[in-house]
């Protein structure tokens, strides 16, 4: 029963990118979604939702999370109508053609050298 049930076992794995547009020079979104695709990469977290990088992911079967920039944090978290204008601008005007299957806050919110900025605000803004 045992050796059954190790053989019935499934795993899935994909590789995912992470993807920033502060660059001294960037390229364009639709020649960055063109390497993703070439490249085999099947997931990607924007850490800023640019339109011209969600407007490149239309259609291309890529994953796609959404980051939450740090310095928006606190006003999404204290200001329901900016969190809602976010979301519209943001998630809601590209779902139909983008595969958004997360929103989350930047990573490393929680390092020691941010003291505690971000305990308060975080879940509140998501």
């Amino acid at each position: 029963m045992v050796a059954y049930m190790m053989l019935d076992v499934r795993a899935e794995a994909a590789v995912g990118e992470n993807w920033g547009t502060q660059a001294t020079y960037p390229l364009p979104a639709s020649i960055v979604v063109g390497m993703l695709k070439d490249n085999g990469i099947q997931k990607v977290k924007l850490f800023e939702a640019d339109g011209s990088s969600l407007n490149a992911l239309s259609n291309s079967g890529i994953e796609v999370m959404v980051g939450i920039p740090n310095d928006l944090l606190s006003s999404l978290a204290s200001d329901y109508s900016a969190a809602q204008a976010w979301v519209s601008q943001n998630v809601s005007k590209h779902i139909s053609s983008v595969d958004i299957r997360y929103v989350a806050p930047w990573n490393e919110l929680f390092l020691s050298t941010y003291n505690g900025t971000y305990l308060n605000i975080t879940l509140p803004a998501v």
